[in-house]
């Protein structure tokens, strides 16, 4: 019985002494940050909708030399071509919902998976001459790349593709929640490209 009441006690000193340690903790925390945050102001919340019709994972060859230097090399790149439903125009044409396909955007991106990046060979035309290149003019190689791959994408007619399939998706997901027709016109069936 006496050794019930020492635990009793001693659970209820900890308990009290855990009680009064976050007190004077709370109480001695610093009230002002030497930060300064700048205040903003929401004034609207707009969901954005994007449609995305076509995913890719493409491994592309790279040739490219700087000066006598050479390098061949291999990197996958990946991407997606998706619209923005928020941009869409419509308008009614008697009863029927004409609603304008907006511009694409296309997205590329060198991968991140290790192994998708690999140097092949690389050489100088100088029979002495370094063969180095340094990350900064990888790196501009890479932007090249993928700006040829864009280019790329548009001539295969992968826009075209995605485009089309944009149209009928959203034609059928807009006849699905309207009581009205619904007609989705594309004005640039080729697609916009940026350069």
């Amino acid at each position: 019985m006496k050794l019930l009441s020492i635990l009793r006690w001693t659970v209820l000193l900890a308990l009290t002494a855990t009680v009064i340690f976050l007190a004077i903790r709370f109480k001695n925390s610093p009230e002002a940050s030497t930060h300064k945050i700048q205040q903003a102001l929401v004034t609207e919340i707009k969901p954005a909708m994007e449609l995305c019709t076509v995913e890719f994972i493409e491994d592309v060859p790279i040739k490219a030399h700087i000066g006598t230097r050479h390098i061949f090399a291999r990197t996958t790149l990946s991407g997606f071509i998706s619209f923005d439903l928020d941009s869409a125009a419509t308008r009614m044409k008697g009863d029927t919902i004409v609603v304008i396909l907006p511009p694409e955007t296309v997205e590329i991106h060198e991968s991140t998976q290790p192994g998708s990046y690999e140097v092949i060979d690389t050489w100088n035309e100088k029979l002495l001459g370094s063969t180095k290149f340094t990350t900064a003019e990888e790196n501009d190689i890479k932007r090249k790349v993928i700006d040829n791959f864009r280019r790329k994408i548009y001539a295969k007619g992968y826009v075209r593709q995605a485009r089309a399939d944009a149209a009928a998706t959203l034609t059928q997901m807009l006849s699905a929640m309207s009581a009205s027709p619904v007609e989705v016109t594309d004005p640039a069936p080729g697609g916009y490209f940026k350069p």
